[in-house]
């Protein structure tokens, strides 16, 4: 029962060299995570939060367990139409593509309405 409710463990091990990926909410949480567990497959991250020492503390975290590690961190606040415009741009600015997109930031303890 421990297992089954614990949750599945991906044994597929892709490579994904040449791939861009981007991600919001990373710095922290699960985010974070997915992060980690896609960091030494030769990819190219991209990832958007809002705290941004936050942020660099975490690129720093992970680019010690994975030294080759491409992570590329940019400023970027949901909630602000401006921040989301120059995000976008700078995401283009860096590659001309992007091959998984991940959403992962959210809004979570609002009161029921």
């Amino acid at each position: 029962m421990k297992s089954w409710f614990g949750g599945g463990v991906s044994k597929v091990d892709r490579d994904l060299s040449g791939k861009v990926i981007v991600i919001t909410g990373a710095n922290t949480g699960i985010g974070k995570t997915t992060i980690e567990a896609i960091a030494h497959k030769n990819c190219t991250i991209i990832f958007g939060a809002r705290d941004k020492l936050k942020s660099l503390r975490t690129i720093d975290e992970i680019k010690t367990k994975v030294k080759n590690a491409d992570i590329t961190y940019f400023e970027l606040d949901l909630s602000n139409l401006q921040s989301i415009k120059e995000f976008a741009a700078k995401v283009i600015e860096k590659s001309n593509k992007i091959d998984i997109l991940i959403n992962n930031a959210a809004v979570m303890a609002l009161p029921h309405k």
